[in-house]
């Protein structure tokens, strides 16, 4: 049961981290482009910081739509698993498979994002 309450709290924390990461470099990103300057925007660093920090809230958009709700269905039916005897039914098992096919697709989702954000941003600065 304590892994499940765990879960939980890595459920809220992620979001809660991922939201204020984007917050945070977008304080930066109006810093560094003086109020969001069209100039600074379309230079080649300005393009780079631009298209990563779109990767990134098209990801966390993406996270919460398709992975929140995985996440969810998990949780519950593990903790159903863990008030009986422990031996998934066969619906809780369609469920858990169901859940795990739409993280795999959440995956092939975002996780291109996720890199492009990372790349874009880690290399900006030398452009």
């Amino acid at each position: 049961m304590e892994h499940l309450v765990n879960r939980r709290k890595m459920g809220i924390m992620f979001p809660v981290v991922a939201g204020l990461t984007i917050l945070s470099g977008a304080v930066l990103f109006w810093r560094d482009s003086g109020g969001l300057q069209l100039t600074w925007i379309t230079s080649p660093n300005g393009l780079a910081f631009t298209i990563g920090g779109l990767a990134a809230i098209i990801a966390f958009v993406g996270g919460a739509v398709l992975i929140g709700p995985v996440i969810a269905e998990q949780t519950a039916v593990k903790g159903e698993l863990t008030s009986g005897d422990g031996v998934p039914t066969a619906a809780q098992h369609e469920r858990l498979e169901r859940a795990d096919g739409r993280l795999k697709l959440a995956t092939r989702i975002d996780l291109p994002r996720l890199i492009l954000a990372g790349l874009t941003m880690a290399i900006a600065r030398y452009l």
